[in-house]
């Protein structure tokens, strides 16, 4: 019973606190759909590594403030990763992050663990969306991240993450041509 009430707050699900006791959870957290770069590359027996590559404040460009319902001018976080599997690039990602949702996200947070990580360990995501698509690598950030020629075809993967009605990110990650989703839910 213990094991099944563990498995079950780890999700989200259920929040426990000690002398408290357990509960549903107000807002449980969406994991489901959520991919964990670090369970994925560990579950093939690989090497996980992350690597932060750029974090700054700045104003989202059109179709992020859009996506997150949001004005131009508003300012965001964007943070740029790259996610590796025994030392080889994995993907890449560009994150926009809302800081009103996100109290305490530091740059020094950033540099020990992924922007999934900390979000999944500090915010209670309650809606989600996600879409999958394909691009080209272009001859910036992507291409550079995942070593690879511009113009070379990426999986990409785009997904919003809400607290109630307020945006916290938008994550955009990019995958080499040869990957491969696969997930039990």
């Amino acid at each position: 019973m213990n094991r099944a009430l563990q498995t079950l707050a780890q999700s989200g699900v259920l929040e426990r606190r000690r002398k408290v006791g357990t509960r549903v959870a107000q807002h449980p957290r969406v994991q489901m759909v959520r991919f964990l770069l670090r369970r994925e590359i560990e579950a093939a027996g690989k090497a996980y590594g992350y690597a932060l590559l750029d974090y700054q404040e700045c104003p989202p460009p059109a179709d992020v403030a859009q996506a997150m319902l949001l004005r131009t001018d508003d300012s965001l976080l964007r943070i740029k990763a790259r996610f590796s599997a025994d030392e080889a690039p994995y993907c890449c990602e560009e994150r926009w992050i809302n800081s009103y949702a996100t109290p305490g996200l530091t740059r020094e947070a950033l540099l020990q663990m992924s922007p999934c990580e900390w979000l999944l360990g500090h915010v209670p995501i309650n809606r989600a969306s996600m879409a999958i698509g394909a691009t080209l690598a272009g001859s910036g950030f992507v291409a550079e991240a995942l070593g690879l020629a511009p113009g070379d075809p990426v999986l990409v993967t785009e997904r919003i993450d809400w607290l109630n009605n307020m945006p916290v990110s938008l994550t955009r990650r990019y995958f080499p041509q040869h990957h491969r989703f696969a997930a039990t839910i």
